[in-house]
């Protein structure tokens, strides 16, 4: 499809695309940046509304394409810099107050660094989640950083939104929770099939309102002296040793 060329700031199009770059909950439409992400976002059978580049580029989209200078290019771009393609996407959908189907499920807590949530989305994937649910206040699972920390793999994941820990107590499966405190350490843990995993905060761990619905609470143990890690190092290490139990 040729595309339409864009000289104007003024162009309510080009508007609208500078403004979704913003983009947080409520939100019909995001950008998604990078050949390698909307690649990503293709495979995982994404909506496609608009592609904006500088040049041409290999991607076989069906939906209108425009044309930017450099200028109007870095003025757009979330990132504020490069001259790889933009693409406005339908945002994909959040299942709100859900419980998710059994299986392996990642819950976040709370979760509000976007770099930290989108490498838990990567890693859930990797280590074979199939849900992620992000309970309030959080980031926006598709917030540009999100996207790119997860590197696409936000598209392959189902995800479902909270206000409240309640949901947990229609679960058909058992809660484990990450805690320093644990009542049992990660080598004698039994991980099933079919369980969630709730990792807490950045700075404050799990609340009590989810606490109160865990099945068990596992520490990771570390060398004395050392406060903690991080919710990312975290969460890679308790999702290896599940996925590790069921390879």
């Amino acid at each position: 499809m040729k595309s339409q060329i864009i000289q104007s700031r003024a162009n309510p199009r080009y508007k609208h695309l500078k403004q979704l770059a913003q983009a947080g909950f409520g939100s019909d439409l995001i950008v998604v940046e990078g050949l390698k992400l909307i690649r990503e976002a293709v495979a995982a059978g994404v909506s496609f509304e608009s592609v904006w580049e500088i040049e041409a580029d290999a991607l076989n989209i069906a939906c209108p394409r425009f044309r930017l200078g450099a200028e109007m290019y870095r003025q757009a771009s979330p990132t504020r810099s490069g001259n790889a393609p933009l693409a406005v996407v339908r945002c994909p959908s959040l299942n709100r107050g859900e419980m998710p189907a059994p299986g392996r499920v990642l819950l976040l807590d709370a979760v509000q660094e976007p770099g930290n949530a989108g490498a838990l989305v990567r890693a859930a994937a990797a280590f074979g989640f199939s849900a992620v649910v992000w309970l309030k206040p959080c980031v926006f699972p598709f917030h540009h950083a999100c996207i790119r920390a997860s590197a696409g793999t936000v598209f392959r994941v189902k995800h479902y939104l909270w206000e409240d820990a309640g949901p947990l107590a229609s679960a058909e499966m058992p809660v484990f929770g990450a805690d320093g405190h644990g009542e049992v350490g990660l080598k004698d843990v039994t991980w099933p099939q079919h369980l969630v995993l709730a990792m807490g905060n950045e700075g404050h761990g799990l609340r009590a309102e989810v606490k109160a619905h865990l099945t068990q609470r596992v520490a990771i143990p570390i060398a004395p002296g050392v406060e903690s890690l991080n919710v990312a190092g975290a969460a890679h290490i308790l999702m290896y040793h599940i996925a590790e139990r069921h390879l």
